[in-house]
Order: C-alpha cells, then sequence, then structure tokens
C-alpha cells in the first residue's frame, strides 16, 4: 500500500482523539480533587497524515463552581493568553474545553453545546466531560467550512517514544557487538567409518536403493562399532521402504539386493562380536 492510499484509508475511518498519558492524569486527578465541577482548557494538534488530534496538555484557571455548573474567569483567561503570546506561542493551540459532572453521567448537556459554540472560533473544537468515576466522553466540534458534529469520539492514550526509540537505538549499536562465527566445514560423504546414519540419509534421497547398496558393500568396516553398523542397517531398510521396493513396484533384484546388504551386516556384525569375545578370554 503506498503512502497516499494509507493517508486516505486514515481518513475514510472515523477520527481518533489521542492523549497523552500526562494530559490523561492530569485530567483524572483535576476531577477527583475538585469538591464540585470543574472545568478548563487545554492544548491539541492535528496528527500529520491522518484524521486523528492529539491532546498535549490539560490546564486549569481561577474559577467558581458548584455542584452543578462552573464559570472560567475570563479575567484569567485573558493573562494566560497574553503570557503566551509574550513567550512567542500560539493561543490557537488552546482547542481543548474539559469540564467535569462530579459524580453524574458523561454527557453533553444542552448548556455543554453552547459552551463548545461559544469557545469554538478557530476552526475546530475537542470537548471532553469526565467523572469521578474516570468516565471519559468526548466529541468534535467543526466549524469551517462547514457545522459538524461527532461526537462519541474514540479517546486513546499516547505514549511518544520517539526519542527514546532513538537513544537506545545508538545505545544498542555502542555497546552491541555481533559474533561473527566461522561457517561449519562442508558435509562430505566418505567411504570410511565417519559415516553416520544422519549423514546417510541425508546424503541419499528416495530412490536411491542401487546407489546406496553399492557404496554399503564398498564400506570399509573393520574399525566400526556396532552402534554405527546398526545405524547403517536402520538407513539402508528405510531408504529401501521410502523407494518401495515392493514386487508390484519394482522387479524382484532390489529385493535381493537389500537381503544381501542385510546378510552382509548381519555376518560382518556376528564376527564383530565373535571377536570381542576372543579378546576378552
Amino acid at each position: 500500500m503506498s503512502a497516499s492510499e494509507r493517508q486516505f484509508a486514515n481518513l475514510r475511518r472515523s477520527p481518533k482523539i489521542f492523549i497523552t498519558l500526562e494530559a490523561k492524569r492530569k485530567l483524572e486527578l483535576y476531577i477527583e480533587y475538585a469538591e464540585g465541577e470543574i472545568s478548563g482548557l487545554g492544548k491539541a494538534e492535528r496528527i500529520p497524515g491522518t484524521g486523528d488530534l492529539l491532546i498535549t496538555s490539560i490546564e486549569l484557571f481561577a474559577q467558581e463552581s458548584d455542584l452543578s455548573e462552573t464559570d472560567i474567569d475570563p479575567k484569567a483567561i485573558t493573562s494566560m493568553l497574553e503570557a503566551i503570546v509574550e513567550q512567542g506561542g500560539s493561543p490557537e493551540m488552546y482547542k481543548v474545553w474539559w469540564h467535569s459532572h462530579v459524580n453524574g453521567s458523561a454527557y453533553f448537556s444542552s448548556r455543554d453545546d453552547e459552551t463548545a459554540l461559544f469557545m469554538g472560533e478557530c476552526g475546530w473544537m475537542i470537548s471532553l466531560v469526565g467523572n469521578k468515576r474516570h468516565e471519559l466522553r468526548a466529541r468534535l466540534d467543526v466549524f469551517e467550512p462547514m457545522r459538524l458534529v461527532v461526537d462519541g469520539v474514540e479517546v486513546v492514550e499516547w505514549y511518544d517514544d520517539r526519542q527514546l526509540q532513538i537513544e537506545l537505538k545508538a545505545e544498542v549499536a555502542e555497546k552491541v557487538r555481533i559474533k561473527v562465527r566461522p561457517p561449519p566445514p562442508p558435509q562430505v560423504y566418505t567411504e570410511t567409518n565417519s559415516v553416520t546414519r544422519d549423514e546417510l540419509v541425508r546424503t541419499h534421497s528416495v530412490g536411491r536403493f542401487d546407489d546406496l547398496d553399492k557404496e554399503f558393500q564398498q564400506l570399509d568396516m573393520s574399525d566400526v562399532d556396532i552402534t554405527t553398523a546398526e545405524a547403517l542397517k536402520l538407513a539402508i531398510v528405510s531408504t529401501g521402504a521410502r523407494a518401495g521396493l515392493e514386487e508390484d513396484r519394482r522387479d524382484v533384484g532390489h529385493g535381493s539386493k537389500r537381503a544381501k546388504s542385510e546378510s552382509l551386516l548381519v555376518r560382518w556384525s556376528s564376527a564383530k562380536e565373535t571377536d570381542g569375545k576372543d579378546k576378552k578370554k
């Protein structure tokens, strides 16, 4: 999916409102510590390439409140905006209005509708309402180029770890070195006692019974122990079975070859056992 396709896919879904962990916690604590209703403002910005918004701060101003309403002191807001301008900031960043319903339901009343309309002078506005049960409801008011209200917008906690990613990536690059190991030697089949069951089965594919039988008969088994011999026997029998040595699929000669190989191995094994007993005597 191209960048433009991803962008349009993001725009086709409902918008989300993200909020930083600090802003979310401040909102919860402001509501918890206030005896009555409480309200304030906050900063928000658009997330580039998406239709989503990010709340970056929650702030509180001087106000009077009771259990049913709250009024922000206009002088406090004016002083705040003047201080922002003096510091080179932008008052237009304050696009969040939040308030509480104490222990009541988190919903937007008709008075909340009027407040949102009054606050929205910069194209769009986020409204939040919460309570002491940590219930939170959000809505998005759009004023330009048309009037639009999106209620019940999903609020998602935002953890910005981009700087942390940069720092940890640099730390790993500095402290962690990849140990380079030399490649293992190639597995070469030889007609010596170094052959193992795994090597034999891996070296010979299904259906190569003739070659396997010839090579087995040519092995120098003078120094091969019984375990290896049994492994060779199992490899030959299993390879022969996989090759389909039944008389209705293959000629009888293959069956005699297998019997010949097994007979050779049995005779050799018996000789080794007899030799071992003689040595003990």
